[in-house]
C-alpha cells in the first residue's frame, strides 16, 4: 500500500502586531511559494488555504513558543529557535505553521543546546525552517533598513526562503554543490534559496535579484516538485 499525506492549510502566527506592509509581505510571500508548489500537482482544483491569524485573535498553545524560546536563551537578547521549533512540531499536526517573531533568532549548535557564537550559524539567524515545519521568521535583523517598502520586500524574499525549505529545497542526494554555511544551501546566482549569511545585506541583494523573475533556480524547482511526488498528497 503506498503511504498518502493529506494537503494541509498554513497557518501565518505573528508573535506581535504587524505593519501592513509586513504583514502583506508574509502573506505574499507564503502565497507566492504555495502556488509554486501547487503547480506541480495534477490534484483538480486542490487548495491549500493559507490563513493570516492576527496576534490578538488566537488564543492557542503556539503563543507560548516565543516565551518558551526566551526562558530556554542562554543570551538574554535573543530567543532559542531551535527549541522554538521543536515545541512547534509538537503542536503542527493538521497545518503548516509559519511563526513571525520580532525577537533576534539563534539556532544552538552544541548537544546541551548552549549558544556558541559564529560556530557555524553566526550567532544569529533570520529564519529557521525543516523539511516538512514548522518556519520560523524573525524580522529584527531588517528593522535597521530604513525604507519600509525595501524592508517588506526583504521580509518577502526571507518567507519564501523558509518556505522554500518546508517544502524540501536543498535535495541533498543529488546535487553536487551545495553551501552548507547554516544548514544545505543553493550556490545557484538570482536563487533566493542561497544562504543569507550577511544580514541584511544579502537579503537585500537576493531581493534584488529576484524581482521580476523566478525566485527560484531550476534545481530547487526540481526539489520542490520530487517533494511534492514524494508526499503523494491526496486532497479531501
Amino acid at each position: 500500500m503506498v503511504n498518502k499525506s493529506k494537503i494541509k492549510p498554513i497557518e501565518i502566527l505573528p508573535t506581535e502586531p504587524l505593519t501592513k506592509l509586513e504583514r502583506n509581505a508574509i502573506i505574499d510571500g507564503v502565497v507566492t511559494i504555495r502556488d509554486l508548489l501547487l503547480s506541480f500537482t495534477n490534484i483538480p482544483k486542490v487548495r491549500m488555504p493559507v490563513n493570516y491569524l492576527d496576534v490578538n485573535n488566537y488564543e492557542r498553545q503556539e503563543r507560548w513558543a516565543n516565551e518558551i524560546g526566551k526562558q530556554n536563551s542562554s543570551n538574554i537578547n535573543q530567543v532559542n529557535g531551535g527549541v522554538m521549533s521543536q515545541y512547534l512540531l509538537g503542536l503542527q499536526k493538521e497545518t503548516y505553521i509559519v511563526y513571525v517573531t520580532k525577537d533576534d533568532l539563534y539556532i544552538c549548535t552544541d548537544e546541551n543546546g548552549k549558544y556558541i557564537k559564529g560556530s557555524g550559524n553566526n550567532g544569529f539567524s533570520a529564519g529557521l525552517s525543516s523539511e516538512n515545519g514548522p518556519s520560523i521568521i524573525s524580522t529584527y535583523r531588517f528593522k535597521g533598513i530604513e525604507d519600509e517598502i525595501e524592508r517588506a520586500r526583504c521580509l518577502k524574499t526571507l518567507v519564501m526562503h523558509e518556505m522554500g525549505h518546508l517544502f524540501g529545497v536543498i535535495n541533498e542526494t543529488y546535487r553536487k554543490k551545495i553551501d552548507y554555511r547554516g544548514g544545505a544551501h543553493c550556490v545557484n546566482d538570482g536563487c533566493v534559496m542561497r544562504q543569507g549569511w550577511n544580514v541584511p545585506e544579502d537579503w537585500q541583494q537576493m531581493t534584488k535579484d529576484r524581482i521580476g523573475k523566478d525566485p527560484f533556480c531550476p534545481q530547487c524547482l526540481l526539489d520542490m516538485r520530487d517533494w511534492l511526488n514524494k508526499k503523494n498528497y491526496y486532497y479531501e
